[in-house]
């Protein structure tokens, strides 16, 4: 079949508009597993036209995939995005040639979807890098391979599909455990009590907006925390009006500054979608394809502070390096000093995150921070500490939560629609057995992997593997 004809930038633009739409009618008109149905039926159709390769043909599939991370971000903690989006390569994978293995990925999730879950097609998002599809319940994640084969034989222990298992092994390990042991060091999730955005103010922007003739509606959150909104005509000036405005508003002496545009242009799992705060769809379509810009500018001088800790020891917080949108945040501990994520000041510069809270929430973290990074220190005593024993109160005080999470790969079974499902066993004592299968249809064990070869479970003796001391895993898909 030859290529398509170029697509219309009108007939692209009405197509996103409708499947933002589609996305603001979930759930109580529509559903998730439709609308990424759809977005990967256009994104196949976009990968084959004529003109795949033109800037509007990219644009088109980035804004697709924003749509898709929409979806994620509202059924995902950021964590768990940052955490899948962890991979080496940073190109979504291609639908148009994936032919029946995406049908089989398809499958697998109206299946999920039809058992309770949430099913999230990775492939139709810019984030999601580690399996096939992510999955959730109400407690529960299922991130999960997919593959259009039957059961193998044997498990491969190198080559790309052992990388592909061990990424995700990994993953579900970490998010499981808050704590992961890697080859340059110790990576932990810390627990900080984060504020929340203050979403009702930027609706009420938003309300402003609408009816006014200049194109800007701009307030203050704070004391040297500003957040705008501009309609953007061709020769920017309602942009450039608002910008004034801010800076009258905020009345810094070197301001910094990050737009909407950001989040779209450059897509990270700690700038959310704009389509997945609670506006009215107009304006979420229009955030989308930069009809109207969310600008954020705030007095960096704001963020520092000194603050006595529970440990004894004070907290001081200063910012530095300061340059448009980019500026570093340093905390100074007793004698060391760590310098934040600027993943954290994307939750002030890109959603209506007060600064002044934030920053006490920083100053607050300080003493977890500090025993994580003594933790992952190799010099100190608590990194002995860490390797020496898994847990401990005293250690784990400073983890993040951990999630209700696990890693499966799904093979063709020989009933058209069964699956098998091959997973971990979480039990200590598992032995030299690696990987369980399941079989979706009957619910039980069928075989298991010793060495990485398959060992057959005979069906009068399916409870084998209780007598091994083997634990269950939650299974897969129920």
């Amino acid at each position: 079949m030859g290529d398509q004809m170029p697509q219309s930038e009108e007939r692209l633009l009405q197509t996103r508009r409708a499947l933002v739409d589609h996305f603001s009618a979930i759930p109580r008109e529509a559903d998730p597993l439709s609308l990424q149905e759809a977005l990967a039926t256009e994104l196949g159709r976009s990968e084959a036209a004529a003109d795949r390769n033109s800037e509007s043909s990219r644009r088109h599939r980035r804004l697709l995939r924003i749509i898709g991370d929409s979806i994620a971000f509202t059924v995902l903690h950021d964590h768990t995005i940052r955490t899948l989006n962890r991979h080496p390569s940073s190109a979504a994978a291609g639908l148009s040639t994936q032919g029946d293995d995406f049908h089989f990925v398809l499958q697998v999730a109206r299946k999920l979807a039809d058992s309770g879950y949430i099913p999230v097609l990775n492939d139709v998002t810019n984030l999601l890098r580690i399996g096939d599809i992510t999955a959730v319940s109400l407690e529960h994640v299922l991130v999960l391979e997919c593959k259009n084969t039957p059961l193998p034989s044997g498990l491969p222990s190198a080559g790309r599909l052992a990388r592909q298992r061990k990424r995700g092994s990994d993953a579900v390990q970490y998010l499981r455990t808050s704590r992961i042991v890697e080859a340059d060091g110790i990576r932990e999730a810390i627990s900080i009590d984060l504020p929340g955005p203050d979403w009702t103010f930027l609706a009420r922007l938003g309300r402003d907006l609408e009816p006014r003739q200049d194109g800007i509606s701009a307030a203050l959150l704070d004391d040297g925390d500003g957040l705008g909104l501009a309609t953007i005509d061709p020769e920017l000036k309602s942009f450039n009006a608002l910008l004034k405005q801010l800076l009258h508003l905020v009345s810094a002496n070197n301001p910094v500054i990050a737009t909407s545009l950001d989040a779209i242009k450059d897509p990270s799992w700690s700038r959310p979608s704009p389509l997945t705060y609670p506006l009215p769809p107009w304006l979420r379509f229009a955030l989308l394809e930069n009809q109207v810009l969310m600008v954020r500018m705030i007095d960096a001088d704001r963020l520092c502070g000194t603050e006595e800790l529970t440990s004894g020891k004070v907290a001081n917080l200063g910012v530095s390096a300061r340059q448009g949108s980019a500026f570093t945040v340093s905390l100074d501990v007793g004698d060391k000093t760590y310098e934040t994520d600027h993943a954290l000041l994307d939750r002030v510069m890109y959603t209506p995150t007060r600064i002044e809270a934030f920053k006490h929430a920083l100053l607050a973290s300080a003493d977890n921070l500090l025993a994580m990074s003594q933790a992952a220190d190799p010099s100190s005593e608590a990194a002995d500490r860490a390797e020496q024993r898994v847990s401990k109160a005293e250690d784990e005080v400073r983890l993040a939560p951990g999630d209700d999470i696990a890693y499966g790969t799904i093979y063709r079974s020989e009933h058209p629609t069964a699956h098998m499902v091959v997973y971990e066993p979480d039990h200590e004592d598992r032995g030299d057995i690696s990987h369980v299968a399941w079989d979706a249809d009957t619910q039980e064990n069928v075989a298991f992997y010793r060495s990485g070869i398959r060992i057959d479970i005979d069906p009068a003796d399916r409870r084998r593997l209780k007598e091994l001391r083997l634990r269950e895993a939650k299974p897969p898909v129920k």
